[in-house]
C-alpha cells in the first residue's frame, strides 16, 4: 500500500500570479508523471486552497555507501535533472534534504506550488540563501541557475567535502553585490549542465586522491 504525503495549501498565502501557481502545479503532475526520479504527485484546486498529494518515498540509508557507489547516485541524477531542465521545470531548492535515496536512486521531492509565499507571518521565497544565483536574486526570479548552485552545494555535502559557506543574515546582501563563492566565475558556472557539474566535481576529487 501507497503512502501519501499531503499537504494543505491556503492560497492567501501562496503569493505568485495565480495563472502562474496554476501552470506549475499542472507542470508538477505532468514531471512526477514522466520523470522517474520525482515521486507521483497530484494537486487538486479549489477557490481557497490547493491540496497537494505524493507518494512517500521511504528513506534509505546511504551513509555506508563508498564514494564511488555515491558518485554513481549522483550522475543519475545529474542526468536526470539535466533531462528535468529540458522542460523548463525549476524546483528552485535543490538540497540534501529534498533529495531522498530510496534504495536505488536519489529522488526529487519537494516541489513547491508557489516560489512566493507567507511563512509564519513573513513574507519569504522558497529557495535558500545562498542557493539563489545572483541574477536570480536580483530579478527577483527563480531559475535553473539557483538549481545549478543548490545540486552543486548539494554533492559536496553528500560527499562530505566541506565547504566555508555560512548561511548568515548578510549573505542576501552580499551575494546582490556580487559576492561569489563557487570555484570559478558564476557567469561560467552557469554555461555548465548538470552533468557538467558532477563532472567537474568527479575531477575535483580524483585529483584530490592522487595529491594525497
Amino acid at each position: 500500500m501507497i503512502t501519501i504525503k499531503v499537504k494543505k495549501y491556503n492560497f492567501r498565502y501562496l503569493l505568485d500570479d495565480y495563472n502562474s501557481i496554476i501552470n506549475r502545479c499542472h507542470l508538477i503532475e505532468e514531471v512526477s508523471e514522466n520523470f522517474s526520479f520525482i515521486p507521483n504527485t497530484r494537486i487538486t484546486i479549489n477557490d481557497k486552497y490547493l491540496l497537494y498529494e505524493q507518494d512517500l518515498i521511504k528513506k534509505q540509508d546511504y551513509s555506508k555507501k563508498n564514494n564511488a557507489e555515491k558518485l554513481e547516485l549522483l550522475k543519475l541524477f545529474a542526468q536526470d535533472l539535466d533531462r528535468l531542465s529540458e522542460t523548463g521545470f525549476s524546483h528552485g531548492d535543490i538540497k540534501l534534504s529534498n533529495v531522498l535515496y530510496d534504495g536505488t536512486r536519489l529522488i526529487l521531492i519537494d516541489l513547491e506550488p508557489s516560489f512566493k509565499q507567507i511563512k509564519y507571518g513573513k513574507r519569504v521565497v522558497m529557495s535558500a540563501v545562498p542557493l539563489r544565483s545572483i541574477n536570480d536574486l536580483n530579478n527577483k526570479t527563480i531559475s535553473s541557475e539557483t538549481d545549478k548552485i543548490g545540486f552543486y552545494l548539494m554533492c559536496n555535502k553528500f560527499l562530505k567535502i566541506p565547504l566555508n559557506i555560512r548561511n548568515s543574515g548578510d549573505l542576501m546582501k552580499k551575494r546582490r553585490n556580487g559576492f561569489e563563492f563557487l570555484p570559478i566565475k558564476e557567469s561560467e558556472f552557469m554555461k555548465f549542465n548538470f552533468v557538467d557539474i558532477f563532472s567537474k566535481i568527479n575531477r575535483s576529487i580524483n585529483q584530490l586522491s592522487v595529491s594525497t
